[in-house]
């Protein structure tokens, strides 16, 4: 009887002890319901977010393509105008963030096509390094949004280059995107890329790229594009004011020389102010544009006097036979309007009609005999 007992009690331990490691890994599963393991990192697969500094180019100014090398397949590049980066049709064109790379980011922009037929043909690169002119000149992964003349639904395609196109690693067709203006996001996450496309909640694909870094930008093929509203965040963006406290010396110097009409000493110490309260990617970098944009605008006091002075030089140029066109029609129309002010007229207007005078002056082109 004893070792019938004994005999069941080992039976019912062995059925607990199977029940307790069913529960172990049952729990297990559910902990890690809606998760992936990526490298050994379990990640969760509904969290597509990166934590981090943020850089935001809303190409509002020209300047902001200073923080971009641009390149071209027969020698022209991305240019801008209008608020946003416009790419050629004829070419594969290149548009690489400098001074950052990226093992882990989150980059969201506008991409905007500009052919009736709503023809795309380009994207972001990720991980990409020693960019050239030439077509395909990168190493990178590419992320291309596509759409043929006629087509009703788009392709986005994954591609990668190695100094020449490499394949396509991943494909999505039959994808219904709003028109020609597609946000195109893409993030890299534990070594995961993950791509969306206007304001999706799940990736379209994802696709392991490992966590090499890499620098990220713009990529053009063949097709009228244009760029803006580009958002980047990432650990790897860290605060550096060595560019803004130069500019914010510039300004400051401006303004203490009393040299400088109100309006332009106003903007000044705008953006002074915001270069003082930055403590953040993003606000360093609106305030270097703000920086940028009143540097560039500032006007130096003139008088009405100084103005008549320069009228009357301009009065003396009186033979539109040895000028072109254009440069004299523009010279005639600015004195039209340096003529119209008089010494009741605002300060930052005398000024600003005395430097347009000045520059058509000098701008005046002579045809060639």
């Amino acid at each position: 009887m004893k070792s019938f007992y004994i005999k069941n009690l080992k039976i019912m331990i062995s059925i607990i002890l199977v029940l307790s490691l069913s529960f172990a890994i049952g729990f297990a599963i559910l902990s890690n319901k809606g998760k992936v393991v990526n490298n050994g990192n379990i990640v969760s697969a509904d969290d597509y977010t990166v934590s981090g500094g943020k850089l935001t180019y809303n190409f509002d100014t020209s300047t902001e393509l200073q923080n971009f090398s641009l390149y071209g397949e027969f020698g022209t590049v991305p240019y801008w105008k209008d608020g946003k980066v416009y790419c050629r049709s004829v070419e594969e064109q290149k548009m690489i963030l400098n001074n950052y790379t990226f093992s882990e980011v989150e980059i969201t922009a506008d991409v905007i096509t500009l052919s009736n037929s709503g023809k795309f043909d380009g994207g972001f690169y990720i991980q990409a390094s020693n960019a050239g002119n030439g077509m395909d000149k990168i190493n990178a992964y590419s992320i291309n949004i596509e759409h043929g003349v006629g087509a009703s639904t788009y392709i986005v395609k994954l591609h990668q280059f190695n100094q020449a196109w490499s394949g396509i690693k991943v494909e999505k067709a039959g994808i219904t995107l709003q028109g020609n203006v597609v946000k195109l996001k893409a993030v890299v996450k534990a070594g995961t890329l993950y791509v969306f496309a206007d304001d999706m909640d799940n990736p379209l694909f994802s696709y392991a790229i490992g966590t090499t870094a890499g620098q990220i930008g713009f990529r053009s093929f063949y097709s009228p594009h244009a760029f803006d509203n580009l958002t980047i965040v990432s650990p790897s963006i860290t605060l550096n004011k060595a560019e803004l406290e130069s500019l914010k010396t510039q300004a400051s110097n401006m303004v203490a020389s009393n040299k400088y009409t109100q309006n332009s000493v106003t903007a000044l110490n705008s953006a002074i102010s915001l270069a003082n309260s930055a403590n953040t990617s993003e606000a360093i970098e609106n305030a270097i544009l703000a920086l940028n944009k009143a540097l560039k605008k500032a006007l130096e006091k003139k008088s009405f006097a100084e103005l008549t002075t320069l009228i009357n030089q301009a009065n003396l140029i009186t033979d539109s036979s040895i000028y072109t066109a254009d440069s004299y029609a523009s010279f005639k129309a600015v004195l039209t309007y340096a003529k119209a002010l008089t010494s009741s007229s605002a300060e930052h207007d005398i000024a600003h009609w005395y430097n347009e005078l000045d520059l058509s002056i000098k701008g005046l082109a002579e045809l060639l005999v």
